[in-house]
């Protein structure tokens, strides 16, 4: 428990993480007459020969069908991978979302740095969903999928897009008109469904506040949304209680102040002469 403020460290098992095509299918390839094409981890494909072979996404969302006439398809593979967006939005979900985009570890480090702050992301919700995303990032997709099945449940999903929040912003370095909780929420779930980003809508409304209250003695408690089904705002049993008895002060002679010493007493030699 923490009182005004919460310290909770998620520890996740480190794997090697890259970046690649947001929700874009990997792996995928089909043969022609001519040659082959081969999907990497990142969505894009190289085609060769005369006919074309699968085609992947183009780094914006979910990729598209493999193969054509001239072949089988391979099955679909959605990869980690978050596209840009608008980081520009109030709270620490741009900067985190920003830390995750560069690596797994700083998303990490970027979570774990505010944990004391009560992170400071616009709903707990969002706090949630963002450690799923780290789990998803590594690979570790049944804590992955743990943390947002919770976030869904517990908190909704009002909230995740209003577009009234969006600062402004050059569409050359962002996408003016998409939210990094969204973004966030998309990745997670095309990973752990194996389904296409668009698959997933980001609604409007109010996002879920906070969960905090007040115990009888004045004292605010916050919950930590990461302990899951822990709520630490949860005190209103605390009983009040009494003050501290005051002590008197010592008397002279038993222990308590002294007379101040004389401040001529052991003044050096020709000290205050005129």
């Amino acid at each position: 428990m923490v009182v005004a403020g919460v310290a909770i460290a998620l520890v996740l098992t480190t794997t090697a993480c890259g970046p690649s095509s947001p929700g874009a299918p990997a792996g995928g390839g089909s043969s022609s007459s001519g040659g082959s094409s081969d999907a990497d981890a990142g969505g894009g494909g190289t085609a060769g020969g005369g006919t074309d072979g699968g085609t992947d996404g183009d780094g914006s969302g979910g990729g598209t069908e493999n193969g054509d006439a001239g072949g089988g398809a391979n099955p679909v593979s959605y990869r980690w991978a978050l596209p840009t967006t608008n980081t520009g939005v109030s709270g620490n979900d741009g900067p985190a979302y920003g830390a995750l985009q560069r690596s797994c570890d700083e998303g990490q480090a970027f979570l774990d740095d505010r944990a004391s702050e009560g992170y400071g992301f616009r709903s707990p919700r969002n706090v949630v969903m963002f450690v799923a995303a780290i789990a998803v990032c590594r690979g570790d997709l049944d804590t992955a999928r743990i943390y947002a099945t919770h976030a869904v449940a517990e908190y909704g999903l009002g909230g995740l897009y209003n577009p009234e929040i969006l600062p402004p912003c050059d569409p050359a370095f962002c996408d003016p008109d998409s939210a990094p909780e969204c973004e966030v929420y998309r990745s997670v779930m095309s990973v752990l469904d194996q389904a296409p980003r668009e698959n997933y809508d980001c609604p409007g409304g109010s996002p879920p506040e906070d969960r905090i209250s007040t115990d009888a003695n004045g004292v605010v408690w916050i919950d930590d949304p990461v302990t899951l089904d822990i709520d630490e705002s949860d005190h209103a049993d605390v009983p009040p209680s009494s003050s501290p008895p005051t002590a008197d002060p010592p008397e002279d002679g038993e222990g308590g102040a002294t007379d101040a010493p004389d401040a001529t007493s052991d003044a050096p030699p020709g000290a205050g002469a005129e």
